[in-house]
């Protein structure tokens, strides 16, 4: 069988959804499928890899969107199955190509982007705080760029041979789109357990002393940093690693001021993987304060590190963490957080208690079970194709 991958972002380009889209395409390689790549790219090349990768340069508003749907469809002939990993930049031209060409294509979901931008345009406080994509659900509300994104993603997803989600709460939401039960497949999130330094030789190559809480994520107005920073100011002498980029850093290093704590926290930016794990084996504590979550991969990560986590009980993260037994899980509130960071930095037998449960618990997040799971949805897509 012939699958063709649609990626929004692959190697050399950093991030979970990149080092996802190469560890897919190796995988299924590996287990004899014929694999090619379309992905956008800040340059037109790459590292050589065994499998045909066609790199389309962002850049000219819409230009880019425009030659990624066309390469698409080149790449197309032959294929039996599209995988698209997400439901617009890659989704939508994958609607398009299968419409042109009849080639089935599957698409991955792993959270609302209309939601995403609406959050973005800050028109959430004007309408009372709106904030919650549960509610984003049932009204109406955005600009014209916000309601194109809800028509097109659920588009998308209605159309599709089958939508892959990463928890329990993201099917409940696709299926809100109009989208049947029976084709939407539930694929947990897996991930290769790294090699990770042992917590005191991370602490001395990094140069880390005292109590260090970490957390990463992109920076925007739905992942609490901001209620991680509040809740710093009641934690004396506590550091705090941020660990990502986004459009809200320059909000948060202002808070970070305003709160007096901006001497105690570290925004570093993006990060490679290996760099990433090294200062989660350091950390004493991961907290993660989102107000929504389709699947926490960086949660995950976390419990690889052995490092004990903390998360709000937004949507996926209930299916990660149960509280008191792997992690803590709290309101996403600065008192609550403070509170909850405060007991495991006291108590190191918990910590270790914590830590020791969820790294055993990694299991059903595995990687062979990821791919494994994927393959099913793929092949049952393929042979549900008219002859």
């Amino acid at each position: 069988m012939r699958i063709l991958i649609a990626a929004e972002i692959f190697p050399p380009d950093i991030g979970g959804p990149a080092s996802y889209s190469e560890a897919l395409a190796e995988a299924l390689q590996a287990r004899g499928f014929e694999v090619a790549v379309v992905c956008y790219s800040d340059r037109p090349d790459g590292p050589a890899q065994p499998f045909p990768v066609h790199r389309i340069v962002r850049g000219g508003k819409f230009r880019h969107y425009r030659a990624y749907a066309k390469a698409l469809g080149r790449a197309a002939a032959g294929a039996q199955v599209i995988y698209a990993q997400g439901p617009i930049g890659s989704g939508l031209p994958a609607w398009w190509v299968s419409r042109k060409t009849g080639v089935p294509y599957v698409v991955k979901v792993v959270g609302d982007y209309a939601w995403e931008a609406y959050q973005n345009t800050g028109e959430t406080a004007q309408r009372g705080g709106l904030h919650g994509i549960d509610e984003f659900q049932r009204r109406s509300v955005g600009g014209l760029r916000v309601r194109l994104l809800r028509f097109f993603e659920r588009l998308v997803a209605r159309s599709a041979s089958r939508v892959i989600v990463p928890s329990h709460y993201l099917a409940r939401i696709v299926a809100g789109w109009g989208v049947e039960p029976e084709r939407i497949s539930l694929v947990y999130n897996g991930f290769e357990a790294p090699a990770v330094p042992e917590r005191g030789v991370a602490r001395r190559e990094l140069g880390v002393s005292g109590q260090m809480v970490i957390s990463v994520g992109r920076l925007v107005p739905w992942k609490g940093f901001d209620v991680l920073l509040t809740a710093l100011a009641q934690l004396a002498g506590v550091q705090l690693i941020i660990i990502g980029d986004g459009s809200d850093r320059t909000r948060l290093e202002r808070i970070a001021d305003e709160r007096g704590v901006a001497e105690r926290v570290r925004f570093v930016g993006r990060l490679p993987r290996e760099r990433v794990l090294a200062r989660l084996a350091a950390a004493d504590v991961f907290a993660l304060l989102s107000a929504y979550e389709g699947l926490p991969h960086t949660v995950l990560e976390a419990m690889s590190a052995r490092t004990p986590v903390i998360v709000s009980a937004a949507g996926g993260n209930r299916e990660v963490v149960e509280d008191g037994v792997n992690g803590l899980v709290v309101e996403p509130t600065p008192a609550a957080a403070a509170e909850a960071i405060s007991r495991l930095l006291a108590d190191p037998a918990l910590r270790e208690r914590l830590a020791a449960n969820a790294f055993a618990g990694l299991e059903r997040f595995s990687f062979e079970r990821m791919i494994e799971e994927t393959v099913g949805v793929l092949e049952k897509v393929q042979m549900s194709k008219p002859k």
